[in-house]
């Protein structure tokens, strides 16, 4: 394991939840905002509740007028190998009701593929 690694599950372990929750929340943040800056013209909002398994966050999108609100309820990690990992959602409910017909019909119990080189980190902190 690398020393990264070594230290952010040193970190992750010893912080108290709300205190782990707020620092990965705010380096989703930023990641999160930068690695879809064509699509999102501001992240508004993420919190990450690693207790109750829920995500809430709301984005600024790129022609729209109004923020997007999305909320996720049961979050979790399923490690396939070393070196592959996908995500699963129990929910996902958004302000907008056309999106939520989309999730219900073409992405309702599909998981979502974490890229190998962040499948590890991501199992630490959530």
């Amino acid at each position: 394991m690398g020393l990264l690694r070594f230290g952010l599950k040193t970190l992750v372990t010893l912080t108290p939840t709300h205190i782990k929750d707020d620092l990965i929340s705010k380096a989703s943040h930023k990641l999160l905002e930068s690695k879809l800056k064509g699509v999102i013209e501001k992240m508004l909002k993420l919190n990450l509740d690693s207790t109750n398994k829920t995500i809430d966050l709301e984005v600024k999108l790129k022609g729209e007028s109004e923020s997007i609100k999305v909320y996720i309820t049961g979050y979790k990690l399923v490690k396939l190998d070393d070196e592959r990992a996908l995500l699963y959602f129990e929910t996902i409910q958004t302000s907008r009701e056309w999106i939520d017909t989309l999730i219900k019909l073409y992405f309702k119990d599909k998981p979502v593929p974490i890229p190998t080189k962040y499948a590890e980190t991501l199992g630490i902190v959530i």
